[in-house]
Protein backbone atom coordinates (compact mmCIF):
# COMPACT_ATOMS: atom_id res chain seq x y z
CA UNK A 1 0.00 0.00 0.00
CA UNK A 2 1.44 3.38 -0.98
CA UNK A 3 1.81 6.26 1.51
CA UNK A 4 -1.17 8.24 0.21
CA UNK A 5 -3.57 5.28 0.37
CA UNK A 6 -2.35 4.40 3.86
CA UNK A 7 -2.88 8.00 4.99
CA UNK A 8 -6.48 8.03 3.73
CA UNK A 9 -7.12 4.62 5.31
CA UNK A 10 -5.82 5.79 8.67
CA UNK A 11 -8.05 8.86 8.47
CA UNK A 12 -10.99 6.57 7.76
CA UNK A 13 -10.27 4.44 10.82
CA UNK A 14 -9.95 7.52 13.06
CA UNK A 15 -13.22 8.94 11.74
CA UNK A 16 -14.96 5.58 12.23
CA UNK A 17 -13.68 5.35 15.81
CA UNK A 18 -14.90 8.87 16.54
CA UNK A 19 -18.26 8.02 14.98
CA UNK A 20 -18.56 4.95 17.19
CA UNK A 21 -17.72 6.98 20.29
CA UNK A 22 -20.32 9.58 19.36
CA UNK A 23 -22.86 6.84 18.65
CA UNK A 24 -22.33 5.25 22.06
CA UNK A 25 -22.55 8.63 23.80
CA UNK A 26 -25.81 9.45 22.03
CA UNK A 27 -27.24 6.05 23.03
CA UNK A 28 -26.19 6.33 26.66
CA UNK A 29 -27.46 9.74 27.66
CA UNK A 30 -29.58 12.75 26.97
CA UNK A 31 -32.05 11.07 24.61
CA UNK A 32 -35.73 10.40 24.99
CA UNK A 33 -35.88 6.64 25.67
CA UNK A 34 -39.38 6.46 24.22
CA UNK A 35 -38.07 7.58 20.82
CA UNK A 36 -36.24 4.97 18.69
CA UNK A 37 -32.70 6.16 18.23
CA UNK A 38 -33.26 9.07 20.64
CA UNK A 39 -31.67 12.25 19.25
CA UNK A 40 -29.65 10.21 16.76
CA UNK A 41 -30.36 11.02 13.10
CA UNK A 42 -31.79 7.99 11.32
CA UNK A 43 -29.96 6.51 8.33
CA UNK A 44 -31.68 4.31 5.74
CA UNK A 45 -30.18 0.93 4.87
CA UNK A 46 -31.34 -1.67 2.34
CA UNK A 47 -30.49 -5.20 3.51
CA UNK A 48 -30.72 -8.58 1.79
CA UNK A 49 -31.20 -11.86 3.69
CA UNK A 50 -32.48 -15.37 3.01
CA UNK A 51 -35.37 -17.17 4.65
CA UNK A 52 -33.44 -19.57 6.91
CA UNK A 53 -31.89 -19.56 10.38
CA UNK A 54 -28.74 -18.08 8.88
CA UNK A 55 -30.55 -14.74 8.93
CA UNK A 56 -31.35 -14.90 12.65
CA UNK A 57 -29.10 -11.96 13.69
CA UNK A 58 -30.74 -9.60 11.19
CA UNK A 59 -34.24 -10.78 12.10
CA UNK A 60 -33.63 -10.41 15.84
CA UNK A 61 -32.03 -6.98 15.37
CA UNK A 62 -35.07 -5.90 13.38
CA UNK A 63 -37.74 -7.32 15.67
CA UNK A 64 -36.04 -6.27 18.92
CA UNK A 65 -35.50 -2.73 17.66
CA UNK A 66 -31.68 -2.82 17.72
CA UNK A 67 -31.43 -1.21 14.29
CA UNK A 68 -33.60 1.73 15.27
CA UNK A 69 -31.83 2.11 18.61
CA UNK A 70 -28.62 2.56 16.64
CA UNK A 71 -30.11 5.07 14.24
CA UNK A 72 -30.68 2.76 11.27
CA UNK A 73 -33.98 2.45 9.40
CA UNK A 74 -33.72 -0.82 7.49
CA UNK A 75 -35.58 -2.17 4.52
CA UNK A 76 -35.24 -5.97 4.42
CA UNK A 77 -35.67 -8.08 1.29
CA UNK A 78 -35.61 -11.89 1.40
CA UNK A 79 -33.84 -13.64 -1.49
CA UNK A 80 -34.02 -17.35 -2.41
CA UNK A 81 -30.24 -17.74 -2.68
CA UNK A 82 -26.91 -16.08 -2.02
CA UNK A 83 -26.37 -15.68 -5.76
CA UNK A 84 -29.65 -13.75 -6.09
CA UNK A 85 -28.77 -11.60 -3.07
CA UNK A 86 -25.32 -10.62 -4.27
CA UNK A 87 -26.70 -9.93 -7.76
CA UNK A 88 -29.15 -7.48 -6.17
CA UNK A 89 -26.20 -5.86 -4.39
CA UNK A 90 -24.33 -5.47 -7.67
CA UNK A 91 -27.47 -4.05 -9.32
CA UNK A 92 -27.64 -1.32 -6.67
CA UNK A 93 -30.83 -2.61 -5.03
CA UNK A 94 -29.08 -3.25 -1.69
CA UNK A 95 -26.50 -1.54 0.50
CA UNK A 96 -25.40 -4.74 2.26
CA UNK A 97 -26.45 -8.36 2.02
CA UNK A 98 -25.73 -11.76 3.56
CA UNK A 99 -24.23 -14.62 1.55
CA UNK A 100 -22.43 -17.92 2.23
CA UNK A 101 -18.66 -17.82 1.86
CA UNK A 102 -18.65 -19.88 -1.34
CA UNK A 103 -20.59 -17.10 -3.10
CA UNK A 104 -17.95 -14.59 -2.03
CA UNK A 105 -15.15 -16.96 -3.04
CA UNK A 106 -16.55 -17.77 -6.47
CA UNK A 107 -17.64 -14.20 -7.22
CA UNK A 108 -14.19 -12.99 -6.23
CA UNK A 109 -12.79 -14.87 -9.23
CA UNK A 110 -14.76 -12.55 -11.52
CA UNK A 111 -14.79 -9.16 -9.78
CA UNK A 112 -13.12 -7.40 -6.89
CA UNK A 113 -15.39 -4.46 -6.05
CA UNK A 114 -17.07 -5.89 -2.95
CA UNK A 115 -15.89 -6.50 0.61
CA UNK A 116 -16.71 -8.78 3.56
CA UNK A 117 -17.69 -6.82 6.69
CA UNK A 118 -18.09 -9.74 9.09
CA UNK A 119 -19.11 -13.32 9.69
CA UNK A 120 -22.49 -13.45 11.47
CA UNK A 121 -22.62 -17.20 12.02
CA UNK A 122 -20.78 -20.45 11.43
CA UNK A 123 -22.84 -23.52 10.66
CA UNK A 124 -22.69 -27.16 9.63
CA UNK A 125 -26.07 -27.22 7.90
CA UNK A 126 -25.15 -29.16 4.71
CA UNK A 127 -26.16 -32.81 4.76
CA UNK A 128 -26.36 -35.91 2.60
CA UNK A 129 -29.68 -37.73 2.82
CA UNK A 130 -30.09 -41.10 1.09
CA UNK A 131 -32.68 -43.83 0.69
CA UNK A 132 -31.85 -46.93 2.70
CA UNK A 133 -34.03 -49.03 0.38
CA UNK A 134 -31.59 -48.14 -2.41
CA UNK A 135 -28.76 -49.72 -0.42
CA UNK A 136 -27.38 -46.50 1.06
CA UNK A 137 -26.07 -47.09 4.57
CA UNK A 138 -22.85 -45.07 4.28
CA UNK A 139 -21.22 -42.46 2.06
CA UNK A 140 -19.33 -45.24 0.27
CA UNK A 141 -22.69 -46.63 -0.87
CA UNK A 142 -23.25 -43.51 -3.00
CA UNK A 143 -21.11 -45.05 -5.74
CA UNK A 144 -23.18 -45.42 -8.91
CA UNK A 145 -26.16 -43.60 -7.41
CA UNK A 146 -28.21 -40.66 -8.68
CA UNK A 147 -27.66 -37.66 -6.41
CA UNK A 148 -29.88 -34.61 -6.48
CA UNK A 149 -28.32 -31.20 -5.77
CA UNK A 150 -28.26 -27.60 -6.88
CA UNK A 151 -25.23 -27.41 -9.16
CA UNK A 152 -24.83 -23.64 -8.86
CA UNK A 153 -24.30 -23.73 -5.11
CA UNK A 154 -21.81 -25.02 -2.55
CA UNK A 155 -23.24 -28.56 -2.81
CA UNK A 156 -20.85 -29.79 -5.55
CA UNK A 157 -17.90 -28.54 -3.49
CA UNK A 158 -19.02 -30.35 -0.32
CA UNK A 159 -19.91 -33.49 -2.29
CA UNK A 160 -16.51 -33.56 -3.98
CA UNK A 161 -14.72 -33.37 -0.62
CA UNK A 162 -16.98 -36.00 0.91
CA UNK A 163 -16.47 -38.45 -1.94
CA UNK A 164 -12.70 -38.01 -1.96
CA UNK A 165 -12.62 -38.62 1.79
CA UNK A 166 -14.42 -41.92 1.13
CA UNK A 167 -12.12 -42.99 -1.74
CA UNK A 168 -14.60 -42.02 -4.44
CA UNK A 169 -14.73 -39.24 -7.02
CA UNK A 170 -17.43 -37.11 -8.59
CA UNK A 171 -17.24 -39.37 -11.66
CA UNK A 172 -18.48 -42.27 -9.52
CA UNK A 173 -21.95 -40.72 -9.11
CA UNK A 174 -24.64 -39.28 -11.39
CA UNK A 175 -25.56 -35.69 -10.59
CA UNK A 176 -29.15 -34.49 -11.04
CA UNK A 177 -29.56 -30.70 -10.98
CA UNK A 178 -32.57 -29.41 -9.04
CA UNK A 179 -33.69 -26.52 -6.89
CA UNK A 180 -33.34 -27.19 -3.15
CA UNK A 181 -37.10 -26.85 -2.65
CA UNK A 182 -37.73 -29.72 -5.12
CA UNK A 183 -35.30 -32.16 -3.50
CA UNK A 184 -37.61 -33.48 -0.72
CA UNK A 185 -40.27 -34.55 -3.24
CA UNK A 186 -37.67 -35.98 -5.62
CA UNK A 187 -36.11 -38.23 -3.00
CA UNK A 188 -39.51 -39.18 -1.57
CA UNK A 189 -40.71 -40.29 -5.03
CA UNK A 190 -37.47 -42.11 -5.79
CA UNK A 191 -36.43 -39.84 -8.67
CA UNK A 192 -32.99 -39.74 -7.02
CA UNK A 193 -31.26 -42.13 -4.66
CA UNK A 194 -29.78 -39.41 -2.46
CA UNK A 195 -29.46 -35.65 -2.18
CA UNK A 196 -26.92 -33.21 -0.85
CA UNK A 197 -28.37 -29.94 0.37
CA UNK A 198 -28.63 -27.76 3.45
CA UNK A 199 -31.30 -27.26 6.07
CA UNK A 200 -34.22 -26.71 6.06
CA UNK A 201 -34.35 -28.75 2.83
CA UNK A 202 -32.28 -31.60 4.28
CA UNK A 203 -34.63 -31.64 7.25
CA UNK A 204 -37.61 -31.92 4.88
CA UNK A 205 -35.89 -34.80 3.06
CA UNK A 206 -35.43 -36.62 6.34
CA UNK A 207 -39.10 -36.10 7.22
CA UNK A 208 -40.20 -37.35 3.82
CA UNK A 209 -38.26 -40.61 4.17
CA UNK A 210 -38.71 -41.14 7.92
CA UNK A 211 -37.08 -44.45 8.92
CA UNK A 212 -35.93 -44.99 5.34
CA UNK A 213 -33.52 -42.05 5.60
CA UNK A 214 -29.76 -42.35 5.85
CA UNK A 215 -28.06 -39.04 6.62
CA UNK A 216 -24.55 -37.74 7.20
CA UNK A 217 -22.75 -34.44 7.74
CA UNK A 218 -21.70 -33.29 4.27
CA UNK A 219 -19.14 -30.80 5.59
CA UNK A 220 -17.02 -33.31 7.54
CA UNK A 221 -17.06 -30.89 10.46
CA UNK A 222 -15.79 -27.91 8.47
CA UNK A 223 -17.70 -24.70 9.17
CA UNK A 224 -19.71 -22.86 6.56
CA UNK A 225 -19.56 -19.08 7.09
CA UNK A 226 -22.44 -16.68 6.61
CA UNK A 227 -21.06 -13.29 5.60
CA UNK A 228 -22.19 -9.69 5.46
CA UNK A 229 -20.91 -8.07 2.26
CA UNK A 230 -21.14 -4.63 0.66
CA UNK A 231 -19.75 -2.71 -2.28
CA UNK A 232 -16.31 -1.23 -1.65
CA UNK A 233 -17.26 2.29 -2.74
CA UNK A 234 -20.39 2.39 -0.58
CA UNK A 235 -18.53 1.08 2.49
CA UNK A 236 -15.78 3.66 2.14
CA UNK A 237 -18.35 6.46 1.84
CA UNK A 238 -20.52 5.35 4.79
CA UNK A 239 -18.25 4.19 7.66
CA UNK A 240 -20.65 5.49 10.33
CA UNK A 241 -23.63 3.56 8.92
CA UNK A 242 -21.45 0.44 8.76
CA UNK A 243 -20.62 0.84 12.46
CA UNK A 244 -24.27 1.35 13.39
CA UNK A 245 -25.24 -1.73 11.42
CA UNK A 246 -22.53 -3.90 12.98
CA UNK A 247 -23.34 -2.64 16.47
CA UNK A 248 -26.99 -3.60 15.99
CA UNK A 249 -25.93 -7.05 14.77
CA UNK A 250 -23.63 -7.47 17.77
CA UNK A 251 -26.50 -6.64 20.12
CA UNK A 252 -28.67 -9.15 18.26
CA UNK A 253 -26.03 -11.87 18.53
CA UNK A 254 -25.68 -11.16 22.25
CA UNK A 255 -29.45 -11.46 22.63
CA UNK A 256 -29.57 -14.72 20.65
CA UNK A 257 -26.93 -16.31 22.86
CA UNK A 258 -28.45 -15.00 26.10
CA UNK A 259 -32.09 -15.75 25.21
CA UNK A 260 -32.14 -18.66 22.73
CA UNK A 261 -35.78 -19.64 23.29
CA UNK A 262 -37.02 -16.09 22.73
CA UNK A 263 -34.75 -15.73 19.69
CA UNK A 264 -36.06 -18.99 18.22
CA UNK A 265 -39.63 -17.76 18.53
CA UNK A 266 -38.78 -14.42 16.92
CA UNK A 267 -37.15 -16.13 13.94
CA UNK A 268 -39.91 -18.74 13.67
CA UNK A 269 -42.63 -16.10 13.49
CA UNK A 270 -40.82 -13.65 11.21
CA UNK A 271 -39.67 -16.21 8.63
CA UNK A 272 -42.76 -18.44 8.87
CA UNK A 273 -40.76 -21.53 9.85
CA UNK A 274 -41.83 -24.58 11.85
CA UNK A 275 -40.73 -24.36 15.48
CA UNK A 276 -39.85 -28.09 15.46
CA UNK A 277 -37.50 -27.48 12.54
CA UNK A 278 -35.95 -24.43 14.21
CA UNK A 279 -35.31 -26.39 17.41
CA UNK A 280 -33.72 -29.19 15.37
CA UNK A 281 -31.37 -26.89 13.43
CA UNK A 282 -30.39 -24.51 16.21
CA UNK A 283 -27.47 -26.59 17.51
CA UNK A 284 -25.87 -26.52 14.04
CA UNK A 285 -25.24 -22.77 14.31
CA UNK A 286 -22.75 -20.67 16.22
CA UNK A 287 -23.83 -17.04 16.24
CA UNK A 288 -20.86 -14.74 16.57
CA UNK A 289 -19.72 -11.53 14.89
CA UNK A 290 -16.12 -12.12 13.78
CA UNK A 291 -13.46 -12.07 11.07
CA UNK A 292 -11.52 -15.29 11.75
CA UNK A 293 -8.36 -16.46 10.00
CA UNK A 294 -10.17 -19.69 9.12
CA UNK A 295 -12.52 -17.69 6.86
CA UNK A 296 -9.60 -16.66 4.67
CA UNK A 297 -8.48 -20.28 4.40
CA UNK A 298 -12.01 -21.40 3.44
CA UNK A 299 -12.27 -18.73 0.72
CA UNK A 300 -8.94 -19.79 -0.77
CA UNK A 301 -9.75 -23.51 -0.60
CA UNK A 302 -13.12 -23.10 -2.31
CA UNK A 303 -11.70 -20.76 -4.96
CA UNK A 304 -8.95 -23.26 -5.72
CA UNK A 305 -11.56 -25.99 -6.26
CA UNK A 306 -13.66 -23.69 -8.47
CA UNK A 307 -10.66 -22.77 -10.62
CA UNK A 308 -10.07 -26.46 -11.26
CA UNK A 309 -13.67 -26.78 -12.52
CA UNK A 310 -13.54 -23.76 -14.82
CA UNK A 311 -12.72 -23.98 -18.48
CA UNK A 312 -9.72 -21.86 -19.37
CA UNK A 313 -7.44 -20.15 -16.90
CA UNK A 314 -8.32 -18.13 -13.82
CA UNK A 315 -6.00 -16.52 -11.32
CA UNK A 316 -6.30 -16.95 -7.59
CA UNK A 317 -7.16 -13.56 -6.10
CA UNK A 318 -5.75 -12.28 -2.82
CA UNK A 319 -8.80 -12.66 -0.60
CA UNK A 320 -7.18 -10.59 2.11
CA UNK A 321 -8.00 -7.56 -0.05
CA UNK A 322 -11.69 -8.54 0.04
CA UNK A 323 -11.93 -8.01 3.80
CA UNK A 324 -13.26 -4.70 5.13
CA UNK A 325 -11.40 -4.43 8.42
CA UNK A 326 -12.30 -0.88 9.48
CA UNK A 327 -15.77 -1.62 10.86
CA UNK A 328 -15.31 -4.69 13.08
CA UNK A 329 -11.75 -3.70 14.03
CA UNK A 330 -13.19 -0.49 15.45
CA UNK A 331 -16.18 -2.12 17.15
CA UNK A 332 -14.60 -5.34 18.47
CA UNK A 333 -10.90 -5.70 17.59
CA UNK A 334 -10.63 -8.94 19.55
CA UNK A 335 -13.09 -10.53 17.08
CA UNK A 336 -10.68 -9.94 14.17
CA UNK A 337 -8.07 -12.71 14.01
CA UNK A 338 -7.28 -12.56 10.29
CA UNK A 339 -3.58 -11.82 10.01
CA UNK A 340 -3.19 -8.51 8.21
CA UNK A 341 -1.14 -5.33 8.19
CA UNK A 342 -2.09 -3.22 11.20
CA UNK A 343 -2.69 0.41 10.32
CA UNK A 344 -0.94 3.09 12.32
CA UNK A 345 -2.49 6.23 13.67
Amino acid sequence: MDTLRLRFSVVGIVLAALALLLLLLMKSGGSDPSSPGGDMPMEELAIGINGTLKSAPVVVALERGFFEENGVQVQVTIYPSGVAAISALFDGDLDVTAVPEHVAAFTGLERGDFRVLAVVNRNTSAEVVGRRDRGIESVADLEGKRIGLKKKSSSPYWLNRLLIYNNLSIEDVELVDATPADLPMMIAEGAVDAVITWHPYAYDCRKALRDNAYYADAQLGQDMYWLVVGMTGWLDEHPEIVLRYLLALQEAVDYINAHPDEAKEIVTQYLGLEREQVDFEWSLYTFRLELPQSLLLALEQEARWKIEQMEGEAEMPNYLTFIYFDGLSTLAPEAVTIIHEQKEG
